[in-house]
Order: C-alpha cells, then sequence, then structure tokens
C-alpha cells in the first residue's frame, strides 16, 4: 500500500471531466460509471466508486499481474484555491509492484498537474 501526492494545481470548476464521464487514461478512453468494466493498454479493471470532484475508485490489473490492486485517486482542497490529487493503490503482489506503481503514479500526477 502507497500514497503518492501531487503538487496542488489550481481547481477548475465545471471541467469537462465532470460533465463527460470519460477520462482519457493511458492514451485510451475509460467510461468512468460505476460498475463499468475497462480495458487500457496493458491493464483492466472495474470502476467502483465515482463522486466526481472528490474521489475515483477502481480495480487496477495490469497484465501478469494474478489478482487486481485496488486504485483509489482522491482530490483535496489544499488552500489558495488549489486542489492536491492524491493516489493509493492497495493489494499489491510485492515490493517491487509497489515501488514500481509509486513511480509511475508520481510521474502520472505530476503530468496532470503540468496540464492544469
Amino acid at each position: 500500500m502507497f500514497s503518492a501526492p501531487s503538487q496542488p494545481t489550481p481547481r477548475r470548476r465545471g471541467s469537462s471531466s465532470q460533465r463527460d464521464p470519460t477520462c482519457g487514461w493511458a492514451k485510451a478512453s475509460v467510461a468512468l460509471v460505476e460498475g463499468e468494466r475497462y480495458e487500457v493498454p496493458g491493464a483492466s479493471g472495474e470502476v467502483r466508486v465515482v463522486k466526481p470532484g472528490d474521489r475515483l475508485r477502481m480495480t487496477w490489473q495490469p497484465e501478469g499481474w494474478e489478482a487486481p490492486a485496488t486504485l483509489q485517486l482522491t482530490l483535496s482542497e489544499s488552500g489558495s484555491g488549489k486542489t492536491a490529487i492524491t493516489a493509493h493503490l492497495e493489494k499489491l503482489p510485492d515490493a517491487a509492484a509497489r515501488d514500481e506503481m509509486r513511480a509511475r503514479w508520481r510521474e502520472t500526477l505530476d503530468r496532470i498537474a503540468a496540464q492544469i
């Protein structure tokens, strides 16, 4: 289990991701609808919880893993009209997977912060 916080970013009210329940994910489009299964290059899973402006929780199973991990992305106010995005993964198969996912999600969150 680990959490990878991103840098706080300006919060955008009513952004397109809140109006459209799809999200560009790993160069794929994922319907952010509870109960929907998804497949992206190299991984698959199921969207479990969608709370716009607050939280996204889903299973995450890269190819080669015997069982899925649980991924939660959380938004929180960090002051001055900025929002922090945090990624938290549970049920990772081993320490090597934990280290790999920590690096991957830190990079991903940094890319998101740079685009906002």
